[in-house]
């Protein structure tokens, strides 16, 4: 196997790492309910297409205290 194949490959694996690190940083692993900070980068993401797009945009929040208990 040649070094670019290694570097190929080794670069494929860290990408896969990484992608699954971050879901885990955005997901919590009883609940499956993403943290607050996925809901801020998509509401971030769906407050710049509202204001490119001036579509209607009703944010909605829902909190709920010791749902793990």
């Amino acid at each position: 196997m040649s070094d670019i194949t290694k570097q190929k490959l080794t670069e494929q694996m860290l990408e896969e790492y990484r992608d699954k690190l971050e879901q885990l940083s955005l997901t919590d692993a009883r609940t499956k309910i993403q943290y607050w900070r996925k809901f801020n980068e998509i509401f971030d993401q769906e407050y710049a297409r509202h204001a490119r797009t001036k579509a209607e945009l009703s944010p909605f929040m829902l909190g709920m205290d010791f749902f793990k208990a």
